[in-house]
């Protein structure tokens, strides 16, 4: 039939071209969305490089104001449980958090009261007693802090929720970075028996075991009298050679004595309190006698659990703090993040760290355990130099 316009008829598009112009799409799409989520990381990881270099220079500034670092955290008789995280708050533009009206520094971290007693409805649990007058402590702890928490970490606002029997419900906002007080004795299991030809291996005295419970000393010391884990350490100034002639030894920078550049200030520990091994989650629950218990302890960023020494397997489910678990997997950085593993991100390959000289790297989880041990004690002797991380 005859167009009467005088124009040619226009064909239509034919399925294979409909098809092909799908698969190009879908390959463009394909090529673009890892870009994409590399970009969307890069930017999470400067973010969480520019959080760790935040706290690194507060930790600095409280030492050039105190001559002095805080302790790790503090664990006394009379209360003042707490990680370090309380004393730099100030040098954070957070001075308000820890005023007379919001913090007690001679309370422990968690409480709402002074004191607790046995419910008389639910025998066996315990509530605050009003007659012990109120703490602020356990409602200003709860308040998320952005700069605790990595923005890659895959869920951001996580709360520590822990009850204690006589001491009520331990409840804490969670936090991505911890300062490691050391490398346990215990990491002898994982390392070889000899050391490569000039490897920066940690050294631990003459006779030490994994079984020793040795711990060469971090950055951030603890402090505690009785309440700490019965460890013994090889560094002149830990505070607990210090008790028993009632002295306290602060920590400080110049007794980092392998250099503030090559010594770990702070780290990762990402994701607590829920268990992340690998990349698979097991959802915080902190009841012990629950088939489903699982606890990467130490999440809350203001208990004094925080901190840790390296180079356990505690599962806090079925051990005690000396207990040896099934924490599975090579030691190494992503591996896990239950408290007294190792260190812990959802960085892909790797994890960032603050050094005591106020910069922050990124470490490859391909490195070494024993540079990654050396690096976290401040006076083990090793002699180490970038190259190595």
């Amino acid at each position: 039939m005859e167009n009467r316009s005088g124009r040619t008829p226009r064909g239509a598009f034919t399925l294979v071209e409909l098809l092909v112009v799908v698969a190009i799409i879908g390959i463009l799409v394909a090529l673009l969305l890892p870009a994409i989520q590399s970009a969307r990381e890069a930017a999470k990881r400067a973010a969480c490089q520019n959080n760790l270099r935040q706290l690194g220079l507060a930790l600095l500034n409280y030492e050039s104001a105190e001559a002095h670092l805080p302790f790790g955290k503090r664990v006394e008789p009379d209360g003042a449980a707490r990680s370090w995280v309380p004393d730099v708050l100030p040098y954070l533009d957070q001075q308000a958090m820890v005023s007379d009206a919001n913090y007690d520094l001679n309370q422990d971290w968690w409480r709402i009261q002074s004191v607790y007693v046995e419910d008389p409805a639910n025998p066996g649990a315990f509530i605050p007693d009003p007659s012990g007058g109120p703490v602020p402590n356990g409602i200003t702890v709860q308040k998320f802090l952005d700069i605790m928490v990595c923005p890659s970490t895959t869920i951001q606002e996580r709360t520590q929720f822990k009850d204690d029997g006589p001491v009520g419900h331990k409840i804490g906002a969670c936090g991505d970075y911890f300062a490691p007080e050391g490398v346990h004795s215990r990491i002898l299991n994982e390392l070889p028996n000899t050391a490569p030809l000039g490897a920066p291996f940690p050294e631990f005295p003459p006779g030490v075991t994994a079984n020793s419970n040795t711990v060469l000393a971090g950055v951030l010391l603890p402090f505690g009298a009785g309440a700490l884990p019965a460890w013994t350490t090889t560094i002149d100034g830990d505070p607990r050679l210090q008790l028993i002639k009632k002295r306290v030894s602060f920590p400080s920078l110049s007794g980092i004595a392998d250099g503030t550049s090559n010594t770990i200030m702070l780290g990762e520990c990402a994701g607590r309190e829920d268990v992340w091994r690998g990349r698979k989650l097991t959802p915080a629950n902190a009841t012990r006698g629950d088939v489903s218990c699982a606890r990467a302890r130490g999440g809350a960023w203001a208990t004094n659990d925080n901190t840790y020494a390296i180079g356990q397997r505690i599962q806090w489910c079925n051990s005690s703090l000396t207990g040896v678990s099934a924490v599975p997997g090579t030691m190494k950085i992503n591996n896990s993040n239950e408290w007294g593993h190792l260190y812990y991100s959802f960085h892909p390959a790797g994890s960032q760290f603050a050094f005591a000289d106020g910069s922050v790297h990124f470490v490859s989880e391909k490195v070494a355990l024993w540079v990654l041990a050396s690096l976290t004690t401040r006076s083990g002797g090793e002699a180490l130099s970038g190259g190595d991380f």
